[in-house]
Order: C-alpha cells, then structure tokens, then sequence
C-alpha cells in the first residue's frame, strides 16, 4: 500500500505544475481529486484493429490474465484519462470555461487483464485531476454534500487508444474523493 500512496503523492505534484502550467496567465482556483476506475473494458474489437505491442501483452500475463505489473507503463502510452464536463449538473460546481485550455491530469494503471477470449484488456487505474471550480463555490466536498450531483463518478473516464481512435471503456466501477482546494496566481484575481 505504501508504494501506492507514493505513486499517488508524485501524480498530484505532477498535476499541481500542470494546473499552474496551464493558468500561468491567469487566476484559476480548483481542488485536487482523486479518482479509482476499475474494470473499464472494450469489447467488439478484431485483433488486426489493436495495436500490435498491446495483443503482446497476452504473452506476459498469469494464469488469471493479469499483465505482469512491470509491462503496466508500455500499456499507458496507449491511455488516457478524462473528465467529461459536458453535462449541465456541474454548472454551478465547476467552471466550464477553464476547461478550454485542457485538463490537468495524470493517472497510473493498477491493473490490466485479459478476460478469457477479449483481446481488449480490462484496465483499471488511478487518476488525479486538478478541477477548476465556479467563483461561487469554496470546495467541492461541501457543494456536494449540500448539492450532491448524481452520477458524478460517470465523468472521470479512461481511454483506450485503439487504431487512432480513443476508446472509451465503460468503468465497472468508479469512486472519488476530493482533496486539497488550490489558488493559482492569486494576484490575478480581479
């Protein structure tokens, strides 16, 4: 567990210089959260349309299809996570506006297995994001709690590039949790 928690402390770092990378010339006030997608799998794909060096991985799994945890980086170049700011429900928790200039992220996968006949795997991963948060609202926790928008977990995604294209793996199953609440260039408030 401890080299999880560890792997974790180096995405939010990683995540806090790309949030200050990307608001450099402006204000932007978000939090951190932490996001757990599991079981996220495709299904319906050939084997001529995923990429070569991914049906390789076949070759190094167990005997429950599990990708042996040191093939787990080669599998991530061909991954992406996401949050899906399209819905109307996180008008008043986030601020749409500063999406447009991209997302701060990063994510290590957990896990990867090959489900007996898929020649997709089934990925799961951990993820923090840097979300950027309406004037309105101090934190999203209590916004939540007050205000729960249902199906939230249903936006944090994880791609799958797959012939040029990214894939979206429905998730199994989804959880969160929001961390700390961050100010960049505070002298930009207006």
């Amino acid at each position: 567990m401890e080299e999880l928690e560890k792997k974790q402390e180096l995405l939010v770092e990683e995540v806090k210089a790309k949030a200050k990378e990307l608001f450099k010339d402006e204000y932007c006030k978000g939090q951190i959260v932490y996001a757990r997608i599991s079981y996220a799998s495709l299904e319906d794909y050939e084997d001529a349309d995923i990429p070569a060096d991914i049906l390789e991985l076949k070759n190094f799994t167990d005997n429950a299809g599990n990708i042996n945890n040191d093939k787990l980086d080669s599998l991530k170049k061909h991954c992406v996570v996401d949050f899906d700011i399209h819905r109307d429900d996180y008008s008043e928790l986030l601020d749409a506006s500063k999406f447009t200039k991209g997302l701060a992220s990063s994510f290590f996968l957990t896990n990867a297995h090959f489900n007996s006949g898929e020649n997709a795997p089934t990925l799961s991963c951990v993820a923090v994001f840097f979300l950027p948060l309406a004037t309105s609202v101090d934190d999203a926790d209590s916004q939540m709690s007050e205000n729960p928008i249902d199906y939230f977990e249903e936006a944090f995604e994880l791609f799958l590039s797959i012939d040029g294209e990214c894939s979206v793996p429905p998730a199994e199953q989804c959880s969160y949790y929001f961390g700390e609440v961050l100010e960049l260039n505070i002298d930009k408030n207006n």
